[in-house]
């Protein structure tokens, strides 16, 4: 009989009180293996950032049929040890004779009589060549039952190890939620709903859609800015998980040269087009669509210095002249806004196949700290570059962050809390040593209900009043309000006495505003130049201009809003005189020509445009 033991792939020993993983997955080989806080040691804790789970259940079913093997030896050997030669031979000759005298048979029946013994004969020498057997086995036998015993022991050690370690790794995932934001939109992104709602229409839901459908409309490009540290990645991130599946997401490498750029393209979006075919090379199913991620689109799809200097209704600052003039320098920017403009044109429509190579089922998502910087030419691209700007937090978007990462410490402290062997504590990542000291006494004294955040209870409403973008004092970014709650949650650690919402306001008050007043109110005035109009808004800054009432903040706006009707003004020309324009577009055109037509009216012809002629002057 032949043992089969499957030995599990994380075999693990405690030595000296701490958890030895001798898997690769499980061991954390190097401090790259994944981003830690800087209070990190490499090699602290013998669990990886990303630690797998042992199948416990599998664990179990080997050690059943460990069990079973173990047992059936056993029956075996104890069959053979009970055998007595002598004493079945004369059962058997006794059993025969019984037969024989309950069928009364006679002297002349002596065939049927003999029948009969050599039925209960030859079962006992069948036996009896068994019990040979097994004793000529009996040393291998005996081998089967030492060799189960020794795995069952392992199998028990490994068992319970198997149950310590997930246990671990269920409170390091909880730890690391705080560090590594997981889920779509509405899981990863706290408040913005405005701007989650938008991104969902405009995007992840005709994405979804086009499974079913593949001419869905989908944007060819989504263009995302503000000030750094908003989240802009944040989203793309989100963006990118929530559309998993039927998604593939690929980074363009920033390159400077614009030959080596418009090639980068074009095969970007060969390799798109082969996805979605369903090519063997790509291995992606039919109907897979890419999504390619620009950041800091405006290094080279900015307007060149000159066409600044010619066009703009407005005045560029000294940094964003300096900006142009080294984006020049860098690239062709010209070649390349050109390119783009076409490469928009049809990027995210379905292929028909490998020839139709304007086509890919591409969406191109771009972040940028400087949009006002982006040639108009691509801003007003007949809506193919939509834009949305992801502001600092303010008001319900503080409560909604500032909750959001007190939930994730909450969640994280549960997590820590939960380790069940005390010495595993010092195993975790992403704790400091006080921290993990204060979980171990607490533990050890029965004391860790104590430890809680009752992230419920901190009056939000307050720290967005407290802490509100100002002109003065300029904003905190999102990415500033994640590292202060994580500050506070070791804070809080290493000094529980003092709770949680103390210790976070202590730190938020400590640290610098980390986008100041000169930078927040260049992005509030980049925000105002490419923030859509509200209904009506035209018209009025129209009205206020007539009247010398608009105000300096206003009158960027409306020269940047001018520059962009012009610029879409000729791209519905040029489509007209093709004969490719729609109703939408034709009353787009209209409606440009009529504010261009009201923006050239003296003050009296403007007051007067809706009144009728006297007949009497005629």
């Amino acid at each position: 009989m032949k043992v089969t033991f499957e030995t599990i792939n994380t075999k693990s020993q405690i030595t000296n009180k701490k958890i030895s993983i001798k898997n690769t997955n499980q061991v954390q080989q190097n401090q790259n293996q994944t981003s830690l806080p800087s209070f990190h040691t490499p090699g602290m804790s013998l669990v990886s950032f990303k630690g797998e789970d042992i199948d416990i259940e599998k664990l179990e079913k080997t050690k059943k049929e460990l069990t079973d093997q173990k047992k059936a030896a056993e029956a075996q050997l104890k069959k053979a040890d009970n055998w007595d030669y002598t004493r079945e031979h004369n059962r058997a000759s006794a059993n025969a004779e019984a037969e024989i005298s309950r069928n009364n048979l006679s002297w002349y029946n002596w065939s049927k009589k003999s029948r009969i013994r050599d039925k209960w004969m030859n079962d006992f020498y069948s036996r009896d060549n068994e019990i040979r057997d097994i004793n000529n086995r009996r040393k291998d036998l005996e081998n089967i039952i030492k060799t189960c015993d020794t795995a069952l022991k392992d199998s028990d050690n490994q068992i319970a190890i198997g149950i310590r370690l997930n246990n671990l790794n269920e409170a390091q995932r909880a730890v690391n939620k705080m560090y590594n934001a997981k889920g779509g939109l509405q899981e990863r992104i706290a408040g913005y709903g405005a701007e989650k709602s938008k991104i969902e229409r405009m995007f992840v839901m005709p994405l979804a859609k086009s499974l079913e459908n593949p001419d869905v409309k989908i944007p060819s490009a989504i263009l995302l800015h503000g000030a750094t540290g908003t989240g802009k990645t944040t989203f793309l991130d989100a963006i990118a998980e929530q559309s998993a599946g039927y998604v593939v997401v690929d980074d363009m490498t920033e390159e400077k040269d614009s030959e080596v750029l418009v090639k980068d393209f074009y095969n970007k979006l060969r390799v798109a087009r082969r996805r979605f075919l369903g090519k063997d090379d790509v291995k992606s199913p039919y109907g897979t669509r890419t999504i390619l991620l620009i950041n800091e689109a405006e290094k080279i799809l900015a307007m060149t210095p000159e066409y600044a200097e010619e066009n703009l209704d407005y005045s560029l600052d000294e940094s964003d002249k300096k900006l142009l003039r080294k984006y020049d320098e860098d690239t062709n920017l010209v070649d390349n806004v050109n390119f783009f403009k076409g490469f928009l044109d049809h990027c995210s429509q379905a292929p028909a196949d490998e020839n139709d190579i304007q086509r890919g089922g591409l969406t191109v998502f771009i972040t940028t700290n400087y949009p006002h910087l982006i040639h108009p030419d691509l801003l007003t691209r007949d809506g193919k570059l939509p834009y949305i700007a992801i502001n600092p937090a303010e008001d319900s978007n503080i409560e909604a962050v500032v909750k959001h990462y007190a939930k994730l410490n909450s969640e994280a402290l549960k997590g820590a809390k939960s380790v069940e062997n005390i010495e595993d504590i010092d195993t975790l990542i992403g704790l400091t040593d006080k921290a993990k000291a204060t979980l171990k006494e607490y533990k050890k004294n029965g004391n860790l209900d104590k430890l809680y955040i009752n992230y419920d209870a901190i009056p939000y409403d307050k720290i967005a009043a407290m802490f509100k973008p100002t002109k003065q004092l300029g904003a905190y970014s999102n990415d500033r309000y994640r590292k202060v709650s994580e500050d506070a949650f070791q804070n809080y650690l290493e000094n529980p006495e003092t709770p949680y919402y103390t210790h976070f306001l202590k730190v938020l008050m400590r640290e610098k505003r980390d986008i100041g007043p000169k930078r927040y109110n260049k992005f509030n005035e980049i925000y105002k130049l490419l923030a859509p109009l509200e209904i009506g808004e035209r018209e009025e800054l129209i009205r206020l201009e007539k009247m010398n009432a608009l105000d300096e903040k206003y009158k960027a706006r409306l020269e940047y809003i001018r520059m962009l009707e012009e610029s879409d003004k000729e791209n519905l020309l040029a489509k007209q005189k093709l004969g490719q324009i729609n109703d939408k577009e034709l009353e787009r055109l209209k409606e440009i020509e009529e504010y261009q037509r009201l923006d050239n009216m003296t003050f009296e012809e403007y007051m007067l445009r809706d009144v009728e002629p006297d007949d009497d002057e005629y």
